[in-house]
């Protein structure tokens, strides 16, 4: 999750700062005594911020698909494990899609499925692609809260304020974040401008901001191996 939103963090600011400053020099910050002039990204750690608005995102299917000769007499087709309804894709020959009930049904108890009209002979020329009735797991949505501290180092004062001017302008505008999938939305906490400290040393500039995430947690479900129900 947090090395996903550092990806798009970067790639948010190496585009709209594409102006001002290389891509190259847009980083994550590692832990180096060395720092040399660019704009440094660290996440700094992340919260939940209400783990009772997580959404129920509905049950993870195992998804099977199962190939077939067929003879050209035969209509009648067996799947190893019945299916739910409805099939996900059935292809004969593969490429051509086939539809439910106009070409096909199904005894979705049994796992059969009856073509209406034997399918021509071939190799592996049908192909069935469907969910199976146990699931995999339960899967949970909650919203997440990501610290950042985003440091700008200048060799002049001048470059260092111009850069976190554009830096902010960035982060502000909603529209850098279109393609950013895993990040809902952000907001800008503090910021702190470093003065000139000598003629060859100027303090860096740092701006704190939170980052909204979608984060999706999947729960495995244990399998019922026996109910057993007693009579008194």
């Amino acid at each position: 999750m947090i090395t996903q939103c550092d990806i798009e963090v970067l790639e948010v600011l190496r585009k709209g700062l594409s102006d001002y400053i290389k891509a190259e020099d847009i980083r994550l910050e590692e832990n180096s005594a060395e720092r040399k002039p660019g704009i440094l990204v660290l996440n700094t750690g992340f919260t939940i911020t209400d783990s009772s608005i997580g959404g129920y995102g509905g049950e993870k299917q195992e998804v099977r698909t199962e190939s077939f000769d067929t003879d050209g007499k035969k209509s009648d087709f067996t799947l190893e494990t019945p299916p739910l309804r409805p099939l996900s894709v059935v292809e004969q020959p593969p490429g051509t899609r086939r539809s439910e009930p106009d070409d096909f049904t199904v005894d979705y108890e049994k796992g059969v499925i009856s073509f209406r009209t034997p399918p021509d002979r071939g190799k592996r020329s049908l192909q069935v692609q469907y969910c199976v009735s146990q699931s995999l797991a339960e899967v949970v949505t909650l919203q997440a809260d990501l610290d950042y501290v985003i440091t700008i180092i200048a060799e002049e004062p001048k470059n260092r304020d111009h850069l976190m001017l554009e830096l902010v302008k960035t982060l502000f505008d909603r529209r850098n974040f279109i393609h950013a999938e895993d990040l809902t939305e952000i907001r800008l906490v503090r910021g702190y401008l470093g003065c000139e400290v000598s003629p060859s040393k100027v303090l860096p500039a740092v701006l704190n901001c939170q980052i909204g995430s979608i984060i999706t947690i999947e729960i495995g479900l244990p399998t019922i191996k026996q109910i057993d129900i007693s009579q008194k």
